[in-house]
């Protein structure tokens, strides 16, 4: 499943070193650093002509404890306060809530320790900018978190029309897909979609599949140790027909 995340570019105070993105203000061309020495970084005739800038994916999924968040232009890490989500002012003072903020859910800040989009995309990135169409908007591949599936169809098994059992599949039950790498696969969003491509969506938007699931565990009066959601995605071929 692909999913339209914003992508936005901010400042970083971290230092200069080998692959990192800079902002040359000369010519306010969007760069990728290479071959940094420690003299280049030290020279005063270097000092206030670059930026250095990183890369953040965003997301209005629900926030929680320890996630990363962008409040304005500053990162904050979402704390628990009382049982309320929550992050502390700049200067220590208050507790704060959010309010419309997003998430970070990938970036190529390494020292987040999120997934982090490919090399290929960060100079497309680079190209796109400096021809004066930034990249606003991507496409990041999604997969279904087999173990929080099999969760809520547990809460829901007894609960009949399945509509709020939709809404939480689609809201808490996607994840990230990252290789070995830890990065995530991104792609240009569709400005042209075919009746097959909308015949798609409306099968990832609405999961009969999962439907059905719940459908057999009452039918066959199974539960889910008898017989899990990835099994039954095995046995009907869903993932290798549809993802």
């Amino acid at each position: 499943m692909w999913s339209k995340k914003p992508v936005v570019m901010l400042p970083t105070n971290e230092k200069a070193i080998d692959g990192i993105l800079y902002l040359y203000r000369a010519y306010n061309e969007l760069r990728i650093a290479k071959g940094i020495t420690k003299e280049a970084i030290n020279n005063p005739k270097n000092i206030g002509k670059t930026i250095n800038k990183h890369l953040y994916f965003l997301s209005d999924k629900e926030i929680k404890e320890g996630d990363f968040v962008l409040v304005g232009y500053r990162i904050v890490q979402a704390v628990l306060n009382c049982g309320t989500i929550g992050y502390n002012s700049f200067d220590g003072v208050a507790f704060l809530y959010f309010r419309g903020h997003k998430k970070i859910i990938a970036t190529s800040d390494k020292s987040l320790k999120l997934p982090q989009p490919s090399q290929s995309f960060i100079e497309a990135y680079v190209k796109a900018y400096n021809e004066g169409k930034p990249i606003e908007w991507v496409d990041v591949e999604c997969e279904l978190d087999l173990q929080i599936m099999e969760n809520l169809a547990i809460k829901y098994v007894d609960k009949l029309p399945y509509d709020d059992f939709k809404n939480e599949v689609n809201n808490t039950a996607w994840k990230l897909k990252v290789d070995k790498n830890n990065t995530i696969t991104i792609r240009k969003i569709k400005d042209s979609w075919s009746r097959d491509d909308i015949d798609i969506l409306i099968n990832k938007l609405f999961p009969t599949w999962a439907e059905d699931y719940l459908i057999y565990l009452i039918e066959s009066n199974k539960n889910q140790q008898d017989y899990s959601f990835a099994q039954y995605l095995k046995d009907n071929k869903w993932i290798e027909e549809n993802i």
